[in-house]
């Protein structure tokens, strides 16, 4: 079958020959009965990896009884990890005893250095494995009976480990068994099951690394993003509960491609940050049936990167690729704390690369608390950074920019003794508020000279002289206000805030 060729059979294959797919070529079958194996054919399905041997791929294998020395044949034994999720670690699937050869040394395996569970040199169905690449033989080839019908892998939720070094503790590394793509939302659909299921609803690909295991980078992608999960490719998912994961032919497609990518979800801003030749991506969503704590829709584990650039948002102290909060109301601001980890000193920038859904009356904007600085991203420009990790310097605020119209002008009264005569002209960025439970926070790229705060019918709640770039302030009754800002360069906003 060549590449790019899609077999679908309804029953099972009457083989008694020998059939090999193409990279890129598909075998689907929708009848839940394995029958193949009562024919004497085989087949060879084959897989085109990376041609470095200190690059990566994540594997898993379409056959059943596939032999890691047989499938990655020319790789030293040492280069050939498996990920011990009961440890967290990465460990070694061989056999007890048996001898290993890495770089023209010899040895026997002992239990220290191997995978807590199904240490046998077999890949496991639905397992994932990090294998180099090969200069020599960059196309791979498992041979032997294909894998067909429901499978089921164990994945563990270990919370009593103690190293985050991968961003968390839950991670396990599990693989497409099929010699098909499976679709990313049939998979999750099946095993997030809207936060019933026992994993987190997104999967993680870990990325060519540009020659080095320890500079490569994940990618991360969640139910909506319309993509599909090659045959033979490994991943790894977060889990929420101990428990399983399962495949099934219904989650089968001829798209036998790594990726394919679009988004269908109405309100989502992609961003990453770039410097000294390095990227990372993620992003914030808005969703109505999301909360702004910690949710499994799609607040998303960050799985940090092993090159030491990360880029990610933090709640509660845990780190997120995705992050999502509740739509943002007429005039409000809603703040997200962002980490940067900088390996080396340079010149950062964070971009925008899109947004999907309705953000036209939304303005992002990020903050940096050392500097005092208040800018929309649209305008950022690079930002010099030294290594370091960044966990409290810079957030992310996004504010309903208020809109001139009628009805929203109507119930807007004027404070006494002042030219405000309806909605006030905003500023391109100059105040952003933030509520909170019958307080809010002022922040300004320019130094703030005065509060004013009245209730609707005028009267005056709250003033002070500030004289600072922040300035936060409480009332005793939950209500609708109007705040009134003036700033040391001349300029006057008003807003009409719920606190």
């Amino acid at each position: 079958m060549s590449s790019g060729t899609d077999l679908t059979v309804n029953g099972y294959f009457h083989n008694n020959g020998e059939i090999t797919v193409k990279d890129g070529a598909s075998i689907i079958q929708t009848s839940v009965a394995d029958l193949n194996a009562a024919c004497s054919g085989s087949y060879i399905i084959e897989r085109a990896g990376l041609n470095d041997s200190t690059d990566y791929n994540l594997w898993s294998s379409p056959i059943s009884s596939a032999t890691l020395t047989s499938v990655f044949t020319g790789s030293n034994h040492c280069d050939m990890f498996v990920f011990d999720e009961v440890i967290q670690d990465w460990r070694y699937d061989f056999q007890l005893g048996n001898s290993w050869s890495c770089l023209g040394n010899t040895g026997t395996w002992s239990a220290s250095n191997l995978a807590t569970n199904g240490a046998d040199g077999i890949m496991d169905i639905s397992r994932g494995y990090l294998m180099p690449g090969s200069p020599t033989n960059t196309t791979r080839s498992f041979t032997g009976e294909i894998n067909n019908g429901t499978y089921t892998y164990s994945v563990v939720e270990t919370d009593s480990v103690t190293d985050p070094s991968s961003g968390g503790n839950d991670w396990n590394l599990i693989g497409n068994p099929y010699p098909s793509a499976i679709s990313l939302d049939d998979f999750l659909s099946t095993n997030y099951n809207g936060g019933t299921g026992d994993i987190t609803n997104a999967v993680y690909f870990y990325v060519r690394s540009g020659g080095s295991l320890t500079s490569g980078q994940y990618e991360t992608y969640t139910s909506g993003d319309n993509i599909y999960i090659g045959s033979a490719q490994g991943f790894f998912v977060e889990a929420l509960n101990d428990g399983t994961v399962s495949f099934t032919n219904a989650m089968r497609d001829g798209d036998n491609t790594t990726f394919r990518s679009s988004s269908n979800n109405h309100q989502v801003a992609y961003f990453h940050l770039e410097g000294n030749g390095l990227s990372d991506a993620f992003r914030v969503y808005i969703d109505a049936n999301a909360s702004d704590g910690v949710d499994y829709v799609y607040d998303i584990s960050k799985m940090y990167n092993w090159n030491g650039f990360n880029a990610y948002t933090s709640i509660d102290d845990r780190d997120f690729v995705f992050q999502s909060i509740e739509p943002i109301n007429f005039n409000q601001s809603k703040r997200i704390l962002l980490g940067f980890e900088i390996p080396a000193d340079g010149a950062y920038t964070l971009v925008l690369d899109s947004t999907k859904g309705d953000w036209d009356n939304l303005k992002l904007l990020l903050r940096d608390k050392e500097n005092q600085t208040l800018q929309l991203v649209s305008d950022l420009s690079a930002i010099n950074l030294n290594a370091n990790t960044y966990k409290n310097r810079f957030e992310l605020l996004i504010q309903r920019v208020l809109e001139r119209t009628p009805d929203e002008c109507e119930d807007l009264l004027a404070p006494p003794d002042s030219n405000f005569t309806g909605i006030e002209s905003v500023a391109s960025n100059q105040v952003v508020i933030i509520p909170k439970n019958k307080a809010a926070e002022l922040i300004s790229d320019a130094s703030i000279k005065s509060c004013s705060v009245y209730d609707l019918s005028g009267r005056l709640i709250h003033s002070a002289k500030v004289n600072q770039s922040n300035y936060f302030f409480r009332v005793d009754n939950h209500g609708v206000y109007i705040v009134q800002v003036h700033l040391q360069n001349g300029l006057t906003e008003t807003r009409k805030v719920a606190l």
